[in-house]
């Protein structure tokens, strides 16, 4: 049975594999839109304090909800994803977060926008902590340094994107205060989205999966981890060296076979006394033969009802 630590030294001594540079990836992409949904407060603040008349302290009330979110998002998220594992905790925050910074763009008032500002906090200050728990998860000890470097570096990336978005809005496009931050939060919070598409590409952590007591999804994901080439997934299919037939009709295939072979001891009995015994083994001999040499043509050209009648030819043999 895998236990946690071995499961460890494994993942910490693994060669680094593509599955490897996909969950960072996914991972940076994760930090990117953090580091957005801070970076398009700063944009918004303005023409969304103008839009409702806010004071100065009123904008800056909606900084430290949102900061109190986070701060709140992060404790709780990391005890949900030790309970839930983290492969939820990453689907559910992007959701989360997201569809709050979406609904912030609709806000009617600035009542709306407190709330659903510390709401979407709340799913970022959980990504934070499911986010530095995955890394240190998977990732080997000898890169793990680099790899969170590697993720970090998406922050900007993310502040960037939300920089020209504000750009877009305010100056290309030129928009009023009015929709200008509903632009860029609803914008935002759609193209958080699109990592959704590749976040459900990380697997669960193993560590999580072993602590829990699911080894055999624990083995699955340590091995691809490690570059091993895991057995192919069963076929729809069962070659039974006659015809591929579908899996759930192999059985019927092999029952086919075998049950007629009692049938043919009984047969043998009565036609022993009234035939004889050559004339009987070597009728049953001969038509046996005849039934396996044209089961020995093409078996992509036959169906298992084509089959079905020429493998009575064990009753031939259990006569015989």
């Amino acid at each position: 049975m895998a236990t946690e630590t071995g499961i460890g030294a494994r993942l910490d001594g693994a060669p680094w594999q593509r599955l490897h540079t996909t969950i960072l990836i996914v991972l940076g992409a994760g930090w990117l839109f953090d580091s957005f949904e801070v970076q398009i407060f700063s944009s918004a603040v303005g023409p969304l304090g103008d839009h409702f008349g806010a004071s100065v302290f009123q904008r800056d009330a909606v900084l430290a909800v949102w900061l109190g979110g986070i701060l709140l998002g992060a404790v709780v998220g990391g005890r949900l994803a030790d309970r839930y594992g983290r492969r939820r905790l990453f689907v559910a925050t992007l959701l989360w977060y997201a569809g709050f910074t979406v609904l912030t763009g609709l806000s009617p008032n600035l009542d709306f926008v407190y709330g659903f500002r510390f709401l979407a906090a709340l799913g970022v200050g959980a990504e934070y902590a499911i986010v530095n728990a995955a890394i240190a998860e998977f990732m080997p000890a000898r890169v793990r340094g680099k790899a969170n470097a590697l993720v970090m570096n998406f922050w900007p990336l993310g502040a960037i994107l939300a920089g020209l978005l504000a750009f877009f809005a305010l100056d290309t496009l030129a928009l009023s205060s009015a929709v200008s931050w509903r632009y860029m939060f609803v914008l935002g919070g759609l193209v958080a989205l699109v990592v959704l598409f590749f976040r459900r590409r990380i697997p669960e952590s193993p560590r999580w999966l072993a602590s829990q007591g699911r080894t055999g999804e624990v083995e699955q994901i340590v091995q691809a981890l490690e570059g091993v080439r895991t057995p192919a997934a069963p076929s729809n299919e069962a070659d039974v060296g006659l015809v591929a037939v579908p899996s759930t009709r192999a059985a019927l295939a092999e029952l086919v076979r075998l049950y007629p072979a009692l049938a043919g001891g009984l047969i043998m009995a009565s036609l022993f006394d009234r035939v004889g015994h050559r004339r009987t083994v070597g009728a049953c001999y001969l038509l046996s033969a005849i039934a396996v040499a044209v089961l020995a043509g093409d078996p992509a050209r036959r169906s298992l009802e084509d089959v079905a009648p020429l493998r009575a030819e064990p009753v031939l043999l259990g006569a015989a």
